[in-house]
């Protein structure tokens, strides 16, 4: 999950595509699906990486012959962000490239007033653990 703050501070900066469901709708959809999910918080990969890794591949009951310090390093962002300099991203957008910053809470240098978000969005990112 990527913070709604960063998706609404990319829509601002023209980098998203239509709209098709609200944040909180798409998050409760998943919430509520009574299937097996695995909820990952963005912030939660960048401060725990390998934390996280071991956390996926648990959940996928996957035993991979990397370890999980070597895929920390393949999917470290700096890696990602130079893979797609060199070779591209087909997933890019044609406005920005897909690995940005890779910085946790960069919605703030978008000068953007999230007071409205916060109170519309608020019961569904307190779920999620994001303090308002």
């Amino acid at each position: 999950m990527t913070d709604t703050k960063n998706v609404i501070a990319r829509k601002k900066n023209n980098t998203m595509g239509e709209f098709i469901s609200s944040w909180d709708q798409h998050v409760m959809s998943w919430k509520n699906n009574k299937s097996r999910s695995l909820f990952l918080k963005f912030e939660d990969l960048v401060e725990t990486p390998t934390d996280k890794i071991k956390e996926i591949l648990d959940f996928c009951e996957i035993r991979s012959s990397l370890s999980i310090e070597e895929i920390a390093d393949t999917t470290d962002f700096k890696n990602l962000k130079r893979l797609e300099n060199q070779n591209g991203f087909s997933e890019k957008s044609s406005h920005t490239d897909f690995f940005r910053s890779g910085k946790i809470g960069q919605w703030q240098e978008a000068q953007i007033d999230f007071s409205n978000l916060e109170s519309t969005f608020s019961d569904t990112m307190g779920l999620l653990g994001y303090g308002i």
